[in-house]
């Protein structure tokens, strides 16, 4: 128990029965998602909800927190992909390069759409 990984593994053979994980990576695991729902909340306040002259800034700023923090969920599917392949799990190893990958192409179009933003003016 006194590993310093971030997940500890049941059973004997390690890795068969699933991953116990810490409290401080649930809390970032949830710090993450509500991160991605407020500034979701934000661009959609930017695009849609405001009529004042900060549209374009809220846009941006939401769109820019949102390509980040999709792009550090794109790196921690990446990190599960390749421990998953390591133990031999190959459904989760194609599941976790797929879902990154989905999520890394997300984050360069939050990325994308943010840089274009800024140069908009009105």
């Amino acid at each position: 128990m006194g590993s310093s990984s971030s997940f500890r593994f049941r059973g004997s053979a390690a890795g068969i029965r699933g991953r116990i994980y810490t409290p401080f990576v649930a809390l970032v695991r949830i710090a993450v998602v509500v991160v991605m729902v407020v500034s979701g909340l934000v661009v959609l306040y930017g695009l849609i909800l405001d009529r004042s002259g900060q549209n374009i800034a809220f846009t941006v700023a939401g769109l820019a927190v949102l390509g980040l923090a999709l792009a550090f969920t794109s790196a921690w599917f990446l990190a599960r992909a390749l421990t998953d392949a390591r133990w031999g799990r190959t459904a989760g190893s194609l599941l976790g390069a797929a879902m990154g990958g989905l999520f890394a192409i997300a984050a360069a179009g939050c990325l994308a759409a943010a840089s274009v933003f800024t140069f908009i003016r009105v």
